[in-house]
């Protein structure tokens, strides 16, 4: 987004430090922030775009965050949420011979824990909050909901599958603790080791599968234009139009 729209001012906001990767890097339009979405958004100037990513299972209460979304969008502005979840049935694993799908059973165990960690802290580690009815209470418009299949690991053929599933495989792999340790930890009465031990299983059997796919939702939805905000636009637009006809013409 930085390098696409070098002059748009570009907010990255998140609970934790970015203390590695993008975060180091120079990027002029890009102001890196620590934030909570759970709290009151204190943002002055209106977003043309509000885009959410990853969050299954961080909030419980996502009317809310979608109500301070609207708010802080201009008036035609739009929203983005995207998310797959390993403990929200994403995830397909079958083998390279299409016999069906293989015994995971770390895997299952996984998404399992978290499902009930998402129960016991109220935050539900599922794909719901990517529903048009969850969009439109909150007061928005053209609302499309989406979803694509995407590989994960190296079986793809063509090449740039095969690059967005070495991607992906990488994120599953490393993401795997980050998204357990603490509600396997505190809520799902694992101890510390268990947890590590659990998720060094299933990368094992992620390694060891021979196809791997995953569903991701995306939804996109716009903050209604006001019928004050149209008449503004159609009043200046035809402004504009006038004085170029009168430019045109070479008229003062």
């Amino acid at each position: 987004m930085s390098a696409e729209y070098p002059n748009a001012t570009i907010v990255a906001c998140d609970l934790g430090i970015f203390d590695s990767g993008i975060g180091h890097i120079s990027l002029p339009n890009v102001d890196f922030q620590l934030a909570d979405a759970q709290s009151q958004w204190t943002y002055h100037e209106p977003f043309d775009l509000i885009h959410i990513r990853g969050l299954s299972g961080a909030f419980r209460d996502w009317h809310s965050i979608y109500q301070q979304a609207f708010a802080h969008l201009r008036p035609g502005g739009y929203i983005e949420i995207a998310d797959t979840d390993p403990a929200g049935d994403t995830i397909a694993v079958t083998t390279n011979s299409d016999e069906g799908n293989i015994n995971t059973p770390n895997l299952r165990t996984y998404a399992s824990a978290l499902r009930a960690s998402g129960e016991i802290s109220g935050c539900p580690r599922d794909l719901q909050h990517l529903r048009k009815e969850s969009l439109s209470a909150a007061g928005f418009d053209n609302i499309n909901v989406i979803e694509e299949t995407f590989p994960i690991g190296l079986w793809p053929e063509d090449i740039h599958d095969k690059t967005l599933g070495k991607m992906a495989l990488i994120a599953l792999l490393e993401g795997l603790e980050a998204h357990a340790l603490r509600p396997l930890t505190k809520l799902a009465g694992y101890t510390l080791e268990a947890a590590k031990e659990l998720c060094e299983k299933v990368q094992e059997e992620v390694l060891a599968a021979g196809k791997i796919t995953a569903r991701v939702r995306i939804v996109t939805a716009r903050r209604p234009i006001s019928f004050e905000q149209r008449r503004d636009d159609v009043f200046a637009r035809a402004t504009a139009r006038a004085r170029i006809l009168r430019e045109g013409r070479g008229d003062l």
